[in-house]
């Protein structure tokens, strides 16, 4: 755009003055024919007038914290067109494709805008060259002579000539509306990675319409699931499985009804308008000095009035999940230790963009005073960021708690759109955190390592590992007399135990593995595994297998309904704990399994050592046959006798723990304060 305002001339000028190098005419031209090359954002001019500076994609705004230190103000872009439900039906795609001249029945895939280089239109026919259907793309955008006849010779190429269309003329806004409503699909990509954003993907978005599009560009209107990110320079074959992806979607897209609403509502005009007043006049009206932004917002020392807990997504889920016990507890805590740290603590909720009290007594009116904690589910509850935003522009100062980057460090089992979800969970928390605790040192670890991958600005938010706490207090409640049959005293007939709900990363399969090569062999036919867990993600194929085994209800057990005092009962008789996990955050079965003085077999992974220590036994993970002779050793070391005990392992108490978390998020804080825009004028 400057190039077009000003001249190539007038770029290179700038160019130069912002690299601090001599700038070439060629260089210039190759920028503006291969935006992707960019090695900045040329934002000078800009930040000498503009005071504050908004930006519509948090992707810019870290962009410019990280290249120029200025703390721009996230204004999240608002959607050009309003699509109503109305619009996501059956009854409307058909009338649509009846006033395009559209057969019912094709599968449409749609691309809109002018058609340039810069949204890699070739990748587009080559992706529908490469689908599972026989989809129709649709150029809907003004596409020069020279374009068209090189895309058309690149689909008589690929076999699709018939199946690539381009439109004549500039497309009305009637027919652009209607394109929309009659696709199944959308592919919008782009080949600049600074954050920018993109009208015509929002425009998808708005309306419900499943949409490639690339991760930096998705990203940046924080677009919901329905959109399959790719990467920023994907292959056309991931192009192609993510457009697969979509057109399967985009047959029905009421599933979507939900997010596509919420999308909708969050990027309104009137919301955009509200934004804007809010973080650009002060509370008499006036205009005021700018508010502060979401990324790296000034770090203040520990004169905290109140501490603000969040539990948004606990509230209302009623699931028993390890986060979820994190929230109950550390908020149980809190308000016990709330007086001595001097905190006033408060539980809130984020509700239509702001935080309210949960027991209607104290309206959190936020300032600067406060802090928020943030240790809840939030890769499932993305509505809290704007609530977090207004926090911040008030003043307030976030901590929020990251418990593992599993998803992202494993896709083959949570998929593409589970890691990507992931990923924008990640990158949320880092714009919007002034500190990132994790549960681990593992994890702390991990979280560092990924940093680079997400273009985050260098100044980063600290991160600070905290050990979970671990309350075991007395069972309540029955053991009915099946389970204690089954776990009667600790002799060779009581199984070896495994705990923890049945999903992929539990290694499940890999445990069944190991316990047929010793069924196989006549010193190890007697033991036996009980696998106590409820049915979880991609829970179906284990349950088919145990339940099919012949063994099964003799040497191996399936317990999916066990109470408290069952589980500890379990805890207490079983022959050994067996954690075969190929990923966790923290490990909680290991730490219940030492406290009841269990022999304890893990797989040998780094967080399994750092909460075990030396007080487990540990396998490696390349083989069941590894796990299946840790089990024959511990067999041959106790052959007929019960199992001794082993010196009972302490856990951290939950008070300990809470106490030891709110000392290291203020410990962060003192270290680490930031410079607000008017600090570094008055050092200036």
């Amino acid at each position: 755009l400057t190039a077009w305002w000003k001249g190539e001339e007038h770029l290179r000028g700038l160019a130069e003055r912002s690299l601090g190098r001599n700038v070439a005419a060629d260089e210039v031209r190759h920028w503006l024919s291969n935006p992707g090359t960019l090695p900045t954002l040329f934002y000078d001019e800009m930040l000498e007038k503009a005071e504050p500076l908004f930006v519509h994609s948090a992707g810019i705004q870290m962009h410019a914290s990280r290249l120029y230190g200025i703390d721009a103000v996230h204004l999240p872009f608002c959607v050009y067109r309003d699509f109503p439900v109305t619009d996501t039906s059956f009854d409307a795609k058909r009338a649509a494709r009846d006033a395009l001249g559209i057969p019912h029945d094709r599968v449409i895939v749609i691309t809109l805008g002018i058609v340039d280089a810069v949204k890699s239109p070739a990748k587009c026919v080559e992706a529908i060259a490469g689908i599972q259907e026989a989809a129709h793309l649709y150029f809907v955008g003004e596409c020069g002579p020279a374009v068209r006849e090189s895309l058309e010779s690149l689909a008589a190429s690929e076999g699709v000539a018939d199946r690539v269309h381009f439109s004549d003329d500039w497309i009305s806004e009637d027919d652009y509306r209607r394109f929309i409503i009659a696709a199944d699909a959308a592919i919008q990509l782009r080949r600049h990675f600074f954050g920018g954003i993109s009208g015509a993907l929002t425009d998808c978005v708005a309306a419900g319409l499943p949409t490639v599009a690339n991760e930096d560009l998705a990203e940046a209107i924080a677009a919901p699931d329905y959109v399959a990110r790719v990467p920023d320079r994907p292959r056309v074959r991931q192009v192609a499985d993510a457009l697969d992806v979509c057109i399967d979607r985009g047959r029905d897209r009421r599933r979507h009804e939900d997010a596509r609403a919420g999308f909708a509502r969050e990027h309104s005009f009137d919301a955009y308008a509200r934004r804007l007043l809010t973080r650009s006049l002060g509370p008499s009206g006036s205009w005021a000095e700018p508010a502060t932004p979401a990324v790296n917002v000034p770090s203040r020392p520990s004169g905290f009035g109140r501490l603000l807990v969040d539990h948004t997504y606990t509230s209302r889920s009623p699931s028993a999940s390890g986060v979820h016990r994190v929230v109950t507890r550390s908020w149980q805590e809190i308000a016990s230790l709330a007086e001595k740290h001097g905190f006033r603590a408060v539980q809130v909720v984020a509700r239509d963009g702001r935080f309210v009290a949960t027991d209607g007594e104290e309206p959190p009116e936020i300032d600067r005073h406060d802090l928020l904690l943030l240790p809840d589910a939030y890769w499932a509850c993305g509505e809290v960021w704007p609530a977090v935003e207004r926090a911040r522009a008030a003043g307030a100062v976030t901590a929020t708690i990251v418990y593992d980057l599993i998803p992202m460090q494993h896709p083959e089992i949570y998929g593409i759109d589970g890691a990507a979800m992931f990923r924008r969970y990640l990158s949320a928390v880092v714009a919007h955190a002034d500190v990132i605790v994790t549960i681990s040192e593992s994890v702390a670890r991990d979280l560092a390592a990924a940093m680079p991958q997400f273009r985050f600005p260098r100044r980063g938010p600290p991160i600070v590992p905290w050990r979970l706490g671990c309350d075991l207090p007395e069972a309540v409640g029955d053991v009915r007399p099946d389970v204690r049959r089954l776990f009667d005293g600790r002799l060779p007939q009581c199984p070896y135990l495994t705990v923890g709900a049945i999903e992929p990363r539990k290694n499940h399969d890999f445990i069944l593995d190991a316990f047929e090569r010793l069924w196989e062999i006549p010193a190890t036919r007697h033991v036996r595994l009980a696998i106590a867990g409820r049915p979880g993600f991609k829970s179906e194929s284990v349950l088919r297998r145990v339940k099919s085994d012949p063994r099964y209800g003799t040497r191996l057990f399936l317990l999916s309904d066990l109470g408290d005092a069952e589980i500890d009962h379990a805890y207490r008789h079983a022959r050994g704990l067996v954690f075969a996990s190929i990923a966790e955050g923290f490990g909680l079965p290991i730490v219940e399994a030492l406290r009841h003085g269990q022999t304890v077999i893990a797989s040998d992974l780094a967080i399994h050592r750092e909460v075990g220590g030396d007080a487990c036994d540990y396998f490696d993970l390349a083989d069941p046959e590894r796990l299946a002779d840790a089990i024959a050793a511990h067999e041959r070391r106790h052959g007929g006798a019960a199992a001794p005990l082993r010196e009972i392992v302490e856990p951290t108490t939950w008070g300990e723990a809470t106490s030891r978390l709110l000392d290291a998020i203020r410990d962060a804080l003192d270290r680490g304060p930031l410079q607000t825009k008017s600090d570094r004028r008055t050092a200036a």
